[in-house]
């Protein structure tokens, strides 16, 4: 199926006969891969603002018949009469300068934008396009796909082989922005060469200058305003999202997974689009819009990190009273103290409606608390995910059992660990967990409050009707019970409440020789793993009937099953501190 690059539309009225679309040749082998796109609406344009990029511009439209339809997919040309003279253009390649009938010098000159969307093909494999002036003094050029300036031309010297890319974020589906390089000594840019620092130091070319801040060679910007000025190799362009409300930004989503799904790249999952509309909110921690889900107090949303485009998770809490003040407030200084340890949720900032992080007004009004965003344990489906091992397994509980360590060391008490407040960080690598949601814990080792989660959940030691002191070994069995209900077999809990005696010591049996019953629902994956049948008997430990008999976290920490060498973590993506 044959496309043909549309005009602009801010055109597409125009009667003068001055200004006309101009269609390159397409490939309809290439073409065909994209039936059921609509490639022809555009994603991002790229348009030159200043003299030097519209004349670069003009250079390259000149000689389109020689570019390769590679580079001539990205652009949208128009012809428009102008006058030579004052006009700062040179003859393009291959241009001659045409005379009016009243005799004076004018030449065509060619305007327009670059433009990204679904039918375009990128060098690269998983979605990044590369920005610059090629590697090769000829065409064509089969090393960058937006192609800013035509050989020969002067705009190329400030101009790097790769000197940008645009991609997506495999993981929130933001579009960022890299600054590429400089130097190289290859004329073939590999993804290997791309990926490094190569070339950094001693670089003579222009830097990117994205919103007015320079970044440094391999810096990351986040795409997450509608309309941004950027300067690459000293010339002017605005880029700019072609998807400009909720249908467009529908199709948008549906095309992207099509689309990705075809190259074998992941499909984010996530809710949001990662398109920046102007009714978004902005503040320093994260851009978010969509509404994802609610707690027993506030409701959450799910944004972007504006400066790497990572999901954030973003906390809204209502404040009525003082008293309420004082417990959002007690929760900030929580998760500001807590932020960047093994097996808790890292939290980034907090802000009220203005983006502010200080509190003014009268009630009633709201705060925003940030922080990272993973997926409930109750949420993610451990059953139908073959690659998540027991040893992985054990790892996370290790994590939680550190980060309820940290909790437990300095006095306090979670008392609401549940499948909806442990969080997992599958892709991250090795895969993470961490506890959240800090508003039920207190900071005594011990009480009597027994409002706490719901019964079933709760340790024999907890009875309303009869309130009496328990300790931090709450923490431990809902942690254990929270495991139990996500990782071992449904029929050991269906119909069953630990806080019956009978059923808890049919459950503890169950965990004493597992292997047999494990066998049979997880296809031996379980015997897979030699410290599994220890794990489980870790996990009868910490639902012992009497809350003396169940570890601290330490002692849980010393386990044999949690003796496990750790992975190597990724490098990306580093935790900020909150600020």
């Amino acid at each position: 199926m044959a496309h043909s690059i549309p005009h602009d539309p801010a055109n597409s009225n125009s009667s003068d006969g001055d200004t006309e679309p101009f269609s390159p040749k397409t490939t309809a082998a290439i073409m065909a891969e994209y039936d059921g796109f609509n490639p022809d609406h555009d994603i991002l344009r790229i348009t030159p603002t200043d003299e030097n990029a519209k004349i670069a511009f003009d250079e390259l439209a000149a000689i389109r018949d020689k570019l390769d339809y590679h580079h001539t997919q990205f652009m949208v040309i128009h012809k428009t009469k102008v006058a030579l003279r004052g006009q700062g253009y040179d003859s393009g390649p291959g241009e001659e300068t045409q005379h009016s009938s009243d005799g004076s010098n004018e030449q065509l000159v060619f305007d327009g934008y670059f433009r990204l969307h679904f039918g375009c093909w990128p060098i690269l494999p998983g979605g990044r396009y590369v920005i610059g002036k090629g590697t090769q003094k000829v065409m064509p050029d089969q090393n960058v796909d937006i192609l800013l300036a035509a050989p020969k031309s002067k705009h190329r010297k400030h101009l790097a082989p790769a000197h940008a890319f645009v991609r997506l974020h495999h993981k929130s589906g933001a579009w960022l922005l890299k600054a590429g390089f400089g130097k190289h000594s290859t004329d073939v840019l590999t993804p290997e060469l791309m990926d490094s620092s190569q070339g950094f130091e001693d670089c003579e070319h222009e830097s990117v200058i994205y919103d007015g801040d320079t970044m440094r060679h391999g810096t990351v910007r986040c795409l997450c305003k509608p309309r941004s000025s950027l300067i690459i190799g000293g010339m002017h362009y605005t880029i700019q999202f072609n998807v400009k409300d909720l249908s467009q930004e529908e199709v948008y989503v549906s095309n992207r997974a099509l689309w990705l799904e075809e190259r074998g790249i992941p499909v984010p999952d996530t809710r949001q689009s990662g398109i920046p509309f102007e009714s978004d909110i902005k503040t320093k921690w994260a851009v978010f819009r969509e509404g994802i889900g609610s707690g027993t107090f506030g409701v959450v949303f799910e944004g972007l990190d504006p400066h790497t485009g990572d999901l954030r998770a973003v906390k809204k809490l209502p404040i009525k009273s003082a008293a309420q003040l004082e417990e959002v407030m007690s929760e900030v200084g929580i998760g500001e103290e807590l932020a960047n340890h093994q097996g808790l949720v890292r939290t980034y900032g907090w802000c009220n409606q203005q983006g502010e992080p200080r509190l003014k007004g009268k009630y009633p009004f709201e705060i925003y608390i940030f922080q990272e965003k993973g997926t409930s344990f109750w949420d993610y489906d451990w059953r139908a995910e073959p690659t998540m091992k027991w040893i992985d397994r054990r790892r996370l509980c290790r994590q939680l059992l550190e980060g309820l360590g940290q909790i437990h060391r300095r006095g306090w008490m979670h008392r609401d660990i549940t499948g909806g407040n442990v969080l997992l960080f599958p892709s991250s690598r090795p895969p993470r967990a961490a506890l959240c949601d800090y508003g039920k814990l207190c900071k005594t080792p011990t009480s009597n409050v027994t409002t706490l989660a719901a019964m079933r959940y709760l340790p024999p030691e907890i009875d309303p009707q009869n309130p009496r002191m328990y300790d931090q070994k709450i923490d431990i069995w809902l942690l254990g019970l929270t495991l139990i209900h996500c990782w071992f077999p449904k029929p050991w809990m269906q119909g069953r409440q630990l806080r019956d005696r009978a059923h808890h010591i049919t459950l503890l049996a169950l965990l004493a020789d597992p292997a047999k019953s494990l066998q049979q629902h997880d296809n031996g994956a379980f015997l897979e793993d030699a410290g599994a049948p220890e794990f489980a008997s870790l996990i009868g430990k910490m639902l012992a009937w009497k809350a003396v008999d169940r570890p601290t976290a330490r002692e849980a920490l010393e386990d044999k099953s949690m003796r496990i060498e750790e992975e190597k973590p990724e490098t990306t993506g580093l935790k900020r501190p909150l600020q």
